[in-house]
């Protein structure tokens, strides 16, 4: 598994991809969502097609809902960015020297299910290990309330990870 830097991480996440299925890249992705789901998307960079990414889109119980993007190579998986609505997570207690600014205000911090969060890549950590309150990201869906601030999410999420494929959604209706 490479060892990625910060840089390199955003490099990944700004490169623009395209669903990926049955050998051919997908301009429109028609979607349904009716109740607890996932969905996931195998993505692939027109720029760089070696590389092969993973979109994960999870709504759990505890009406826990998900967004990941992954970085794919061989048999490992770099987890790039991913957005939680009503998750728990912690911080680590201590910032290494690559730790962003943005994030170094979090060391330590506990977030419960109501605190939704943004996880960042951050070179020398394991997963997703450093986290920040969507309420002080520029992230623009703050919460989940219904179907509509979901798809916002959704459509947000894919637009901060450079997804160009179109999604459609094709039933109205989720059961939070």
């Amino acid at each position: 598994m490479k060892n990625f830097t910060n840089e390199e991480a955003k490099y990944l996440i700004e490169l623009p991809k395209k669903v990926y299925q049955n050998d051919n890249l997908v301009d429109t992705e028609t979607i349904a969502i009716e109740s607890s789901f996932s969905m996931r998307y195998n993505l692939i960079s027109e720029d760089e097609p070696d590389y092969q990414f993973l979109l994960d889109v999870k709504q759990g119980k505890k009406n826990n809902l998900k967004f990941d993007l992954h970085f794919q190579e061989n048999e490992s998986i770099t987890w790039l960015l991913r957005v939680d609505y009503n998750g728990q997570h912690q911080n680590p207690e201590v910032a290494n020297e690559f730790v962003p600014d943005f994030i170094r205000p979090y060391e330590g911090m506990w977030f419960e299910y109501s605190d939704h969060h943004i996880h960042y890549f951050v070179q020398g950590y394991k997963q997703l290990a450093w986290a920040v309150p969507l309420k002080s990201d520029s992230f623009p869906v703050k919460e989940i309330t219904d179907f509509n601030s979901m798809k916002n999410a959704f459509i947000e999420f894919i637009k901060r990870v450079n997804i160009v494929t179109v999604f459609q959604f094709q039933h109205e209706k989720l059961f939070l």
